[in-house]
């Protein structure tokens, strides 16, 4: 595998997320950018075949639901194990893809690699750091330049899907507010910003 443990990488998830089963990183070159998606490996905890992978296939995926989470895979492997928590080595599968200038893919590589996460960040948060950079503590200046980069892409990326004509998906969803027994007592619509449509686009 390769180690990129050197490399800045980092998740983005929703605020109230307890796994993190993706992270990304990125990197200028003379050509253009190298992004990288880098993907919890969990073949390596769980064997084909095995009782836990057996229940996973049944369950398909994991259930979201306003008060719980039913997930395919264990807790102490989701939540600990394969997920890509901040400053720990973990086991992923990565995709490292070439673009050119324009936002034009013109290689890509997948791998087995180890990655040590330098942040967890929420689409809030991301958000907040591409809408002001001026307050940004020296800590996670280099973040911020890189969440610059990816922004500066996936424009990049954006305008040519429209110049192409393809459809956009951003189709607001329902979020339920709930009492303190657990009752629905409203359906707003979910906040969605910049940071949710950069991380679909880089994981499409």
């Amino acid at each position: 595998g390769v180690d990129l443990r050197e490399e800045v990488i980092f998740t983005i998830d929703n605020d109230d997320a307890k796994d993190f089963d993706d992270a990304v990183g990125i990197a200028t070159t003379h050509s253009g950018y190298k992004l990288l998606v880098s993907i919890a490996d969990v073949s390596h905890y769980v064997g084909v075949g095995s009782e836990i992978d057996n229940e996973a296939l049944g369950r398909g995926t994991s259930v979201y639901m306003p008060h719980m989470v039913v997930p395919m895979l264990p807790e102490r492997l989701s939540n600990d194990l394969c997920s890509l928590v901040p400053y720990k080595d973990r086991l992923t599968k990565t995709v490292e893809m070439d673009f050119n200038r324009k936002g034009q893919m013109v290689d890509f590589k997948v791998y087995n690699s180890v990655i040590r996460s330098a942040a967890r960040l929420t689409y809030s948060k991301v958000a907040a750091r591409l809408g002001d950079s001026e307050r940004v503590p020296l800590e996670e200046k280099l973040i911020t330049e890189k969440l610059f980069i990816m922004n500066e892409l996936y424009q990049h990326i954006r305008e040519r899907r429209i110049e192409k004509g393809e459809l956009n998906f951003d189709i607001p969803e329902p979020d339920l507010i709930r009492d303190e027994l657990g009752r629905t007592v409203d359906v707003v619509r979910t906040q969605r910003n910049l940071a949710h449509g950069l991380i679909e686009e880089f994981m499409i």
